[in-house]
């Protein structure tokens, strides 16, 4: 969807925060539920959940250097909320969507173990 249109209805930025927020919780659940039960150091804040994960190649290092953002792009959408613009919500949509996709075929690849 062009960004004119995305625009056009507020309701398409709400929609698209709300679930974008949601599926990056639940990427650091699970995060933090693997690390618990493997036994790993313990994450001092949300990045470093995606970091750990990739130091004990529960996902490839490379992928986790670049996922890492989404703790860091969480707490923005939930404590500084007014600092995500229309742009950013969509250009994280588009260009970071399937990285989610990725990290659930990582996890299950690792769990299945």
């Amino acid at each position: 969807m062009p960004l004119s249109e995305f625009k056009k209805n507020p309701d398409n930025y709400a929609i698209a925060e709300h679930h974008l927020r949601r599926a990056s919780e639940a990427v650091l659940d699970i995060g933090r539920h693997i690390i618990s039960k493997g036994g790993f150091s313990h994450p001092e804040d949300y990045t470093q959940i995606i970091d750990i994960l990739g130091q004990n190649e529960i996902i490839p290092e490379p992928f986790a250097k670049e996922f890492r953002k989404i703790g860091g792009f969480r707490n923005r959408m939930v404590h500084a909320y007014w600092k995500v613009s229309f742009e950013e919500l969509r250009q994280t949509l588009k260009n970071d969507l399937d990285k989610l996709t990725d990290f659930c075929k990582y996890v299950l690849k690792y769990l299945e173990k």
